[in-house]
């Protein structure tokens, strides 16, 4: 399953609906209750950063090239299935914990958008059943760590929007 999805609208109201519908149950933190069926996860080092994850977060991403933020954000209790192989990006966002250390870095695929910054704003252009647009609605897969403090929304070492956890945390809240 791809990590980002290229999502119109209406389809984000559906997810949303959706998640909704389907939402974790669990009391507490928003994250998911670690005590819930998951499936089986490959055995980690205790330095392994992912080895505490509590399920996943389905991020909505929007924006443009020039300035990308989370606008929802739904917690699911099924574990976090990684980076599809081979999936480079330039655009990224990076877990960091309280003292700025990278926890994970996850590409964001958004090779179906139009990317270069001189075209925001230009109308979107439609080759046969492709159409570009500036722009940008992705749904984004992370695992969800307890220590994170702060996701960041890169282009190379370009920041180009971040949301603390305190941020996500009422984003997830806002959901239910």
């Amino acid at each position: 399953m791809p990590t980002t999805i290229p999502v119109g609208f209406a389809a984000l109201a559906a997810v949303a609906a959706l998640s909704l519908a389907t939402g974790n149950t669990g009391t507490g933190s928003l994250l998911p209750n670690a005590s819930a069926p998951q499936d089986p996860q490959p055995p980690r080092t205790a330095q392994d950063p992912l080895a505490a994850a509590r399920g996943h977060l389905v991020l909505v991403v929007e924006g443009d090239v020039t300035r990308l933020r989370i606008t929802a954000a739904v917690a699911k209790p099924d574990r976090w299935a990684g980076v599809p192989k081979g999936l480079t990006s330039d655009f990224a966002l990076v877990v960091q914990d309280r003292q700025g250390k990278d926890l994970v870095r996850v590409p964001l695929d958004l090779s179906a958008f139009e990317t270069d910054a001189a075209k925001v704003g230009t109308p979107v252009v439609v080759t046969g059943c492709e159409v570009k647009s500036a722009s940008i609605g992705v749904l984004l897969n992370v695992p969800a760590l307890p220590d994170a403090a702060r996701y960041v929304i890169v282009r190379g070492k370009t920041t180009l929007g971040s949301t603390t956890a305190v941020e996500l945390d009422a984003l997830l809240r806002r959901a239910r």
